[in-house]
């Protein structure tokens, strides 16, 4: 017993001993392993600095596109306008001045929920100096215009008016420029435009023999489906009753008579 914790203890000194010896004959380094004292950069072996190049802002874009599109002949938004009319009207008087034009918007910019519907007025490149000058040329010209307000139709060539729009008499007969034989006023050629054609009451009748009111046939024509449609339910309806009553009816003839239980 006295032999094996002698050995033991021997062991266990050997063991210290020998780890001692390691310790003892292993290079000591202060940092890290890259940076012992062998491994300093000397004089000789040390590398130049490489110096950077310093950051420069980024540079705004050109007016009217980036410098990769800037090409004579590619296309610019010269305006923007409310209406496709306008724009159509810009469009032209460019092409009259030999530019060369395009409309885009409008109606296709509509389908877009989150976009309003603008149309735009597309020149080239090129173009663009002497565009705005044609569009500041226009805009003077046509400043005291309300372009949503403009008729482009010709009142020369109107139709005539079916009845007066003052008393509501019938003037088909009556010459242009006449004044109204009922109540002696005159009702120009345009008024067919300024009066709704699907007025649904005349303010009188056309003749004396007519009623007081008179519906045109343009409201009559929904009224009379739907009073068709009304009749039609009500008789579907009828007839399904009257078909369960009558089948209700053929099966108690076929039981019979109820007998009374004791």
């Amino acid at each position: 017993m006295a032999v094996g914790v002698g050995q033991g203890g021997c062991d266990e000194q050997a063991a210290r001993g020998h780890s001692g010896f390691l310790r003892r004959n292993r290079p000591f380094y202060r940092g890290a392993l890259d940076s012992g004292p062998s491994r300093q950069p000397t004089p000789h072996t040390r590398r130049p600095r490489i110096a950077l190049p310093t950051p420069q802002p980024p540079q705004p874009p050109p007016p009217g596109g980036s410098q990769s599109n800037a090409e004579p002949t590619s296309p610019v938004e010269l305006t923007r306008t409310n209406t496709e009319f306008e724009a159509a009207a810009i469009a032209e008087a460019l092409r009259a001045q030999g530019i060369q034009a395009r409309v885009l918007g409008g109606n296709l910019a509509g389908m877009r929920a989150e976009a309003p519907a603008l149309a735009s007025v597309i020149v080239r490149r090129m173009d663009l100096p002497r565009a705005t000058e044609v569009l500041r040329a226009v805009k003077a010209d046509s400043i005291d215009i309300d372009w949503n307000e403009v008729d482009v139709g010709d009142e020369s060539r109107a139709d005539p008016p079916d009845s007066c729009i003052h008393c509501g008499y019938s003037i088909a007969h009556v010459p242009d420029e006449r004044p109204c034989p009922e109540c002696g006023k005159v009702t120009p050629l345009g008024a067919r435009q300024e009066r709704p054609k699907s007025a649904a009451i005349h303010p009188r009748p056309k003749t004396p023999h007519e009623s007081s009111t008179q519906i045109s046939p343009t409201n009559d024509t929904p009224r009379l489906l739907g009073t068709w449609v009304v009749l039609l339910i009500m008789v579907l309806a009828a007839l399904a009753i009257a078909g369960k009553l009558v089948l209700f009816g053929a099966m108690d003839r076929e039981r019979g008579p109820t007998q009374a239980v004791p």
